[in-house]
């Protein structure tokens, strides 16, 4: 079984085609699929960007609304139109919770109504999709197409002299340009334990050799009791990285060729060679790329953007406490801060006492008039109706030594 090369027609004589052959990817599992298992997997990055401009947006419209129909309109007179009171109501609506801005208007309320029901069924989607990729997601690879190798910088190894060697040079050059190859006449063991785990490397190889690797793989897996998970600690990817006939090679003008040709239609034709490239694999596919498991158990990897937003949160909380303590320092210096006069040094330091009552009003008053009660002199003003009132017993408290 050779791939048919066109460039060495004028060398050999080719039989007729037994089968395709496809040389696939042979990778170490990744711990997670390429489409993500966080909590940013539910939705797409197109739509992230839409509902982070949203988010970002909706605050300055409500202010400017509000602000806008207090102008023109008596309605709202009550209603806070600054940016952050709607930057508030805009985080408060996220998480569910109630805000101190109540609309009066119709207009008013139409538009946070829009907010909260936009609100209400963003999050219902998220939620549903976040437990269907938590749970029923299928596998994906980092790689989907022989592109990627090239456009993700993968480095990759196969064995010297095959097809890929020839390939990388014509019809995979293109594919293949931004990755680096390496050619090896290493063991099959030795590419799988020293290169593929260690390394990290991807191995191009012809699939039933891949097939027959991996199940030898899976035996000595699973004769050591360990779990389904970890028992496929390889993966082959689905599609082909090349695919090329594969036929008998004859020397050029050979005599017997349509004698070989014959039989060797009539054993393709009953189905022997798909057979003997199938021989001695099980007729399941052995760790095929979605393992099907029922239950999950999440992993530090799908709460990792939850450990960024509190971590985030945190950082942020406590640096707007400092900053909150900085300027409430700055204030109380401020507003404690007198200039202080130069004074001499046998000036009294005790306040000043405020002056006489009777000098409060512009009238000049008899200041021979007055009663003695318990031998205390007591200024006493006659009222709109003829009796005299005293002093108030504020005044009786401070100046009298009541």
């Amino acid at each position: 079984f050779l791939p048919k090369i066109d460039a060495y027609n004028h060398f050999v004589d080719y039989s007729p085609t037994l089968d395709v052959g496809e040389w696939v990817v042979f990778m170490k599992r990744p711990i997670q699929s390429a489409t993500g298992s966080g909590l940013l997997a539910p939705f797409t990055f197109e739509v992230w960007i839409l509902i982070l401009i949203f988010l970002l947006g909706m605050a300055p419209v409500v202010s400017f609304f509000i602000f806008l129909h207090k102008k023109l309109c008596p309605g709202e007179q009550n209603l806070p139109s600054h940016i952050f009171s709607a930057l508030w109501f805009v985080y408060g609506a996220i998480v569910k919770q109630g805000s101190t801005m109540l609309p009066s208007a119709d207009s008013t309320r139409l538009i946070f109504a829009t907010w909260w029901i936009f609100i209400t069924v963003l999050t219902a989607f998220y939620t549903a999709n976040l437990t269907a990729f938590l749970t029923l997601s299928v596998f994906t690879l980092p790689v989907a197409k022989p592109e990627d190798i090239g456009d993700k910088g993968y480095t990759w190894v196969t064995d010297r002299g095959n097809t890929i060697e020839e390939a990388a040079d014509n019809v995979l050059k293109d594919a293949l340009k931004g990755s680096k190859g390496h050619y090896v006449y290493e063991s099959r063991d030795s590419i799988v334990y020293d290169i593929v785990m260690k390394k990290d490397y991807l191995y191009l190889g012809e699939k039933p050799q891949v097939d027959h690797i991996m199940y030898r793989e899976w035996l000595v897996r699973a004769s050591e009791d360990l779990l389904e998970s970890l028992r496929c600690v390889y993966v082959i990817t689905t599609w082909p990285v090349l695919a090329r006939e594969r036929v008998f090679l004859y020397k050029k003008d050979f005599k017997f060729k349509r004698l070989f040709d014959h039989i060797i239609l009539h054993l393709m034709e009953g189905g022997c060679v798909k057979y003997k490239v199938r021989f001695g694999l099980p007729k399941a596919p052995v760790c095929p790329l979605d393992l099907k498991s029922i239950e999950r158990q999440l992993r530090n990897t799908d709460f990792l953007l939850t450990y960024y937003v509190i971590s985030t949160g945190y950082g942020l909380s406590f640096l707007s406490f400092v900053l909150e303590f900085l300027f409430g320092l700055i204030c109380r210096s401020q507003l404690y801060v007198r200039e202080e006069k130069p004074r001499s040094p046998f000036q009294s330091t005790s306040p000043t006492l405020p002056p006489a009552y009777h000098t409060l009003f512009d009238a000049q008053y008899n200041h021979t008039n007055g009663e003695k009660p318990n031998g205390n002199d007591y200024w006493v003003e006659p009222t709109h109706q003829g009796r005299n009132v005293g002093p108030r017993p504020s005044i009786l408290i401070q100046y009298g030594g009541i």
